[in-house]
């Protein structure tokens, strides 16, 4: 009976609060092409999906230029509050969003060199393919400002600042801003895959309770997906490690699942007749085990089944008692609350 229960709930919890939508990707970017191009005395290796599109060029290349040319442009497509906050030494702004099909009026000249960046990497290459599309041929994006080791000065400051001091934003609800970046990066770097199972969305949960929450992103309902988490610490949005120090994909092979409420995190998993079940406690950005179970009923038949409770073999009783444990947990799907056209809790 505890094993039919036991189906139910984590059926509820994919099918009823994992959400019944599809979300949409944006298709792939065609692999770049290397080559290389002679810009004035500099050569440069480029990487492009459309030779009479953009070039994309190395950070260390674009400094070459800046420092060997002389007619160009440095070209910031962030916002207004992020190009404040820190940007590259004479860039001009102007934000990806208001770049539509008319040439900008601060970019006359069709032919000029162009030196395109964002904060990532993202919003720059969509930027310059538009740019390209309206006619700009001296085109050449380099990545974001995250990234960069050169010298950074903020709006209305002549002080420089080392860009690992740089801060996404002076507002105290700047993780609205850094949360709705990485989820505009994260689609746009997904396939379609035209599958209609593949259906991700987003949500906010504040896990270990310190007013800010974490932004979790499910990868999909296939069986392979998982939950991305975030917090924001610093200024900063960083995604949150797993033990191996790699960004935490948290409900592989199974469902992922949340209580805020008592800092949990929990996986439940039906596969080729094994039920495996795993909880942890998040706190300071970190996983610590509390519990696991499995039973392979499903797999061997119930005369031959082994129970197992925290990786040791135990009795049907032992089973039963963790998974009551884990059930008497208020359980919500983990990244199913919004869909991707959705930034209103970001607003």
């Amino acid at each position: 009976m505890k094993k039919i229960w036991y189906t139910i709930v984590l059926a509820a919890l994919l099918c009823g609060l994992t959400g019944c939508f599809e979300e949409e990707m944006s298709p792939a970017e065609t692999a770049p092409v290397s080559e290389t191009v002679v810009v004035g005395e500099t050569e440069l290796v480029s990487e492009t999906a459309n030779p009479a599109s953009y070039q994309q060029i190395s950070q260390e290349e674009a400094k070459r230029l800046m420092e060997s040319e002389t007619n160009y442009i440095i070209l910031d497509v962030r916002r207004q509050d992020e190009f404040d906050a820190g940007h590259i030494p004479g860039a001009i702004l102007i934000p990806n969003e208001t770049i539509t099909d008319t040439p900008p009026a601060e970019l006359p000249d069709l032919h000029q060199m162009i030196l395109i960046y964002c904060r990532s990497g993202n919003r720059s290459k969509q930027a310059a393919e538009k740019l390209a599309n309206m006619g700009y041929t001296n085109l050449y994006e380099f990545g974001g400002i995250n990234t960069w080791d050169g010298t950074i000065v903020t709006s209305g400051e002549v002080d420089q600042i080392p860009s690992e001091e740089l801060e996404r934003s002076a507002s105290a609800d700047g993780w609205k801003s850094a949360y709705r970046e990485i989820l505009i990066e994260y689609q746009a770097s997904c396939e379609d895959t035209d599958d209609e199972t593949n259906s991700i969305g987003w949500d906010l949960q504040d896990l270990d309770q310190d007013g800010t929450p974490e932004l979790l992103i499910s990868e999909g309902m296939f069986h392979v997906a998982g939950v991305l988490f975030y917090d924001y610490a610093n200024g900063n949005a960083q995604p949150i490690p797993d033990d191996r120090g790699e960004p935490l994909r948290y409900g592989v092979y199974g469902e992922a699942l949340v209580c805020p409420e008592e800092h949990l995190l929990g996986v439940g998993n039906m596969h080729m007749g094994y039920q495996y079940t795993v909880m942890h406690r998040y706190e300071n950005r970190k996983l610590t085990q509390l519990l696991s179970f499995m039973e392979d009923s499903g797999a061997v038949g119930e005369e031959n089944v082994t129970y197992t409770v925290n990786d040791e073999t135990t009795d049907k009783a032992a089973y039963d008692a963790a998974l009551e444990e884990f059930l008497s947990k208020k359980w919500i799907a983990a990244g199913r609350a919004y869909r991707f056209d959705d930034f209103s809790a970001l607003s």
